[in-house]
């Protein structure tokens, strides 16, 4: 198991931890198909909360995902604007938010940034890596930390030094 993504890896234990219980606990036996198929039930019911704990315990949530996002943020802000991305990174060191920095364009550039991350995750699901309900929640987390980004000062947490005297 030790070659298995840390997230699968969860899974897996998971999976021997509840076949070991269910084994030690006399539930699993080879029976008659009517307890069996209560037996198929509880252990369904099992697995889902161990696969839903692995899920949460494999999944960093969005601060994993912030530089990457705030990389977006700039990108997009630069292409909406036409200003250099330089310029962008500058404004920004001085102590801009990437809203004061886009204008009027602030609106477009967390919308481009919200569609690139939605076709992502679309890819992600058709893919079945996750599901529809885990791009959801994570589809909302960006919407929330692309307005907080767009929002924030973000000179302490940029590389580089000041451009201001």
């Amino acid at each position: 198991m030790r070659f298995l993504h840390p997230g699968r890896r969860t899974v897996a234990t998971g999976l021997v931890a509840l076949v070991a219980s269910g084994a030690a606990a006399g539930v699993i036996t080879v029976a008659g198909a009517s307890s069996r198929q209560a037996e198929d039930s509880a252990a369904t019911s099992q697995l889902s909360a161990a696969n839903a704990s692995a899920a949460g315990a494999s999944h960093r949530g969005s601060r994993a995902a912030r530089p990457a996002l705030l990389r977006l943020l700039i990108r997009e802000t630069a292409k909406q604007t036409g200003a250099g991305r330089k310029t962008v990174m500058q404004d920004l060191r001085s102590g801009q938010t990437l809203d004061q920095v886009a204008g009027g364009k602030a609106s477009a550039v967390a919308a481009a940034a919200l569609a690139q991350v939605r076709a992502r995750l679309d890819g992600a699901v058709a893919a079945h890596r996750i599901t529809s309900a885990q791009e959801q929640k994570r589809l909302s987390a960006a919407q929330a930390a692309i307005a907080q980004l767009m929002g924030e000062n973000l000179a302490a947490r940029l590389p580089g030094r000041s451009h201001t005297a």
